[in-house]
């Protein structure tokens, strides 16, 4: 990983504990698979929606601690069930599509079930120290963050109107959700849990949202998953060493 990243927390930490919230998000969704070496593509794709965050997050647990009552407030998406109709699952023995093809939205809805499954682990791991994890979809927002599957100027002038009515929501009223699990009282009393803003779910009754929902993502509610993800999550990013009794196993979709 970056050592950019890994030297933020002592830059911007050595004043003694002040961060009392930590939010991390995905930058893009729908991006091409970049053309680098086979070496290299654990950086990528999932790295920039998911290991990162989870280093960062990592490298910043004492200072929240110290800072308690503080939060971790995971960015996911209701795109962590079903993606354009590709099923959110974790293949832990093939998280860089090595072997699979490389499909954008598979991708995209892997490291959003991914950001879920590490804020209810990380739940767990933080219980009883002031430090409360819990994950969000902040709703379909008019921002950039489709830009490589449409032009800005089609999203901004000519389908707005249109993505109105099918449920986008203006940036204000996307931070809704996030602010209220970062800053609402009541959010300390359900650690690991998912909020949501409107959303598109399998289940078309949870689309209204939650604060909190339970996700109707069975993957979602799979705790040995979530505690091998955080363990193979700690090797890839370099915080823990690779041991050969824990080689992990592929999770399969659902009806397969």
């Amino acid at each position: 990983m970056s050592s950019r990243l890994v030297a933020f927390p002592k830059r911007h930490c050595l004043g003694g504990p002040h961060q009392k919230g930590r939010f991390f998000a995905c930058p893009v969704i729908g991006r091409p698979r970049p053309k680098l070496p086979k070496s290299a593509r654990k950086t990528t794709g999932r790295a920039a929606c998911s290991f990162g965050h989870f280093l960062l997050t990592e490298l910043l647990l004492d200072t929240l601690k110290q800072s308690a009552p503080a939060r971790v407030v995971a960015v996911s998406s209701c795109y962590h069930d079903k993606a354009m109709g590709r099923e959110g699952v974790i293949v832990l023995d093939d998280l860089h599509f090595e072997n699979r093809k490389y499909e954008g939205w598979v991708s995209y809805a892997q490291s959003k079930l991914a950001n879920l499954l590490h804020a209810k682990q990380l739940a767990k791991r933080l219980e009883g120290t002031g430090v409360t994890a819990v994950s969000v979809h902040p709703g379909w927002v008019r921002t950039q963050l489709m830009r490589h599957t449409m032009p800005g100027w089609i999203q901004d002038y000519v389908m707005r109107p249109i993505l109105s009515m099918m449920g986008m929501v203006e940036p204000w009223e996307g931070t809704q959700t996030t602010l209220y699990a970062a800053l609402a009282p009541d959010v300390a009393d359900h650690p690991g849990a998912y909020y949501s803003q409107t959303g598109t779910y399998r289940d078309k009754s949870k689309n209204a949202g939650g604060w909190p929902l339970e996700s109707p993502n069975p993957h979602a509610h799979d705790d040995e998953m979530a505690q091998r993800l955080d363990e193979l999550s700690r090797q890839l990013v370099g915080l823990e060493a690779a041991s050969a009794h824990q080689a992990p196993e592929a999770a399969q979709p659902a009806g397969s």
